[in-house]
């Protein structure tokens, strides 16, 4: 699944990647800069991206979710990376 923008919470204690990112079986790809990352799904703590324009998908312990209180998403993803997410599909 390709995903046009996404943030990715590993831990605590790193910042939050984001980027365009490819979500396959066991592992994540995402392209941050000009950097190639693979990241095994196991590792994700939080993976956060918009659908469309109306609802946002999750990935938490290796399991796809979708919300629609994309008000308040959109608020969370304006202070956690400062910008609103871009719709992937």
């Amino acid at each position: 699944m390709k995903l046009k923008d996404s943030i990715i919470l590993l831990n605590k204690d790193m910042p939050p990647l984001t980027g365009e990112s490819t979500l396959r079986k066991n592992k994540l790809i995402i392209k941050v800069g000009n950097n190639i990352i693979y990241i095994p799904i196991k590792a994700i703590k939080l993976l956060i991206f918009k659908e469309n324009a109306y609802s946002f998908g999750f990935l938490y312990k290796g399991c796809i979710y979708s919300g629609r209180d994309y008000k308040e998403w959109n608020n969370f993803t304006k202070k956690a990376i400062g910008r609103e997410l871009e719709p992937s599909f």
